[in-house]
């Protein structure tokens, strides 16, 4: 009877593939989340005024930046009133009890901002809160 086998020396050997796996996908979503964390920041100089002082909970539905030359993006795409009421819609739908976001300029025609206002409400949002900065020294200038 054999109670102990003849131990001969094995080689382990470390298997790097699992690491260089989870190396790539580490980048690939660092790489892809700075990418996709700019695309809600269109250059928008707010207007400068306190604000409520609450921070809404969580993400706004949808995020609606009103330019100085008067156009209309989400998502950094330009959009008409007719895409916009589309957008707020589809939006709504996802998060009905959610508040639209609208970041105007400055300099943005006030009726270009009513018209946004309005597409959103069509959209089905009866609530929307708009940005602003709390004073000049903290409203940073856009990126050309």
């Amino acid at each position: 009877m054999k109670l102990y086998g003849s131990r001969e020396a094995q080689s382990v050997e470390p298997d790097f593939t699992p690491l260089i796996d989870v190396v790539f996908l580490l980048l690939i979503f660092s790489l892809w989340t700075v990418d996709t964390a700019g695309l809600a920041n269109a250059a928008v100089r707010l207007p400068i005024e306190p604000g409520d002082g609450k921070a809404t909970a969580g993400a706004p539905p949808i995020v609606v930046d009103v330019l100085a030359d008067g156009s209309v993006m989400v998502a950094e795409s330009a959009v008409n009133d007719s895409e916009l009421v589309a957008l707020a819609a589809t939006a709504w739908r996802a998060s009905p009890g959610g508040q639209p976001k609208i970041r105007a300029d400055r300099a943005a025609p006030a009726g270009r901002l009513n018209s946004a206002v309005d597409a959103l409400r069509r959209g089905g949002f009866d609530q929307l809160s708009l940005a602003t900065t709390p004073s000049l020294a903290s409203a940073p200038e856009p990126k050309p």
